[in-house]
């Protein structure tokens, strides 16, 4: 992708047009970082007070898996298909 930007901003009639188009790729490629690292102190919060809970979800998690390996297994995991 980026080389399509760099190739589309290198045909541009002037500079200033070039460098808005690799700004606007540059903000959209760095926003969701910058976005994460900011909401990265609320998702520890929630991870703290979630964290008694841990050996029950990996059950129920392992238990799910289990039943889908064993309808996939028996051909069985058709009905997620089906509209």
């Amino acid at each position: 992708i980026l080389a399509g930007i760099l190739t589309y901003a290198a045909t541009q009639q002037t500079v200033v047009k070039g460098i808005q188009l690799l700004s606007v790729y540059s903000l959209g490629l760095g926003v969701p970082f910058f976005l994460t690292g900011i909401a990265m102190g609320s998702f520890f919060k929630l991870l703290r007070r979630i964290k008694k809970y841990f050996h029950l979800i990996e059950i129920v998690s392992g238990v799910f898996l289990i039943i889908i390996g064993i309808l996939i297994f028996r051909g069985s995991l058709s009905f997620v298909f089906q509209s």
